[in-house]
């Protein structure tokens, strides 16, 4: 676990000001607060509430505190980013089914901004215990191009 917060904050550390071109894309990353300050260094979602009989996924960043950057409830197509917590996103696509509820791929619209969510699942499938997330990423594309890496890792369960 402190080897994965390490590794999560040497990685937010090194995509801060450089670009990169991922699959014909170019992701181009800025030292400009603006988008920091929007994206990284925002608190967070506050706990959320797991009701009995639901699952979801939750995913923190590796941001100081670990924040909570995402939720979803897994009978849902919305989920909730800590971008504007106030506004659910829309899914528009989802691949890599693992569970009912649960893909390795999801994509949403939110505003002007399209999120796309991809996540490495654990080898457990027990829900009732928690199936970990080791490792993931968040990619906020902007209207302009300009996109926002957030390594994530998180937890897919339900809950009795």
């Amino acid at each position: 676990m402190v080897r994965n917060k390490k590794l999560n904050a040497a990685i937010l550390a090194i995509i801060g000001s450089f670009s990169v071109s991922s699959c014909g894309k170019n992701i181009i990353m800025t030292d400009s607060a603006t988008t920091q300050e929007r994206f990284l260094s925002q608190k967070g979602l506050p706990a959320q509430n797991l009701k009995s009989g639901s699952c979801a996924l939750f995913l923190w960043g590796a941001g100081n505190g670990r924040p909570l950057q995402f939720y979803q409830d897994a009978a849902q197509s919305q989920a909730t980013f800590a971008i504007d917590p106030d506004l659910p996103a829309e899914r528009i696509s989802a691949n890599g089914r693992i569970l009912e509820g649960f893909y390795t791929e999801q994509t949403f619209v939110q505003r002007d901004l399209k999120i796309e969510v991809k996540l490495r699942a654990g080898d457990s499938r027990n829900v009732l215990k928690g199936i970990p997330i080791p490792y993931g990423r968040m990619v906020i594309t902007e209207p302009d191009g300009q996109a926002t890496i957030i390594p994530v890792s998180g937890l897919f369960g339900c809950r009795k």
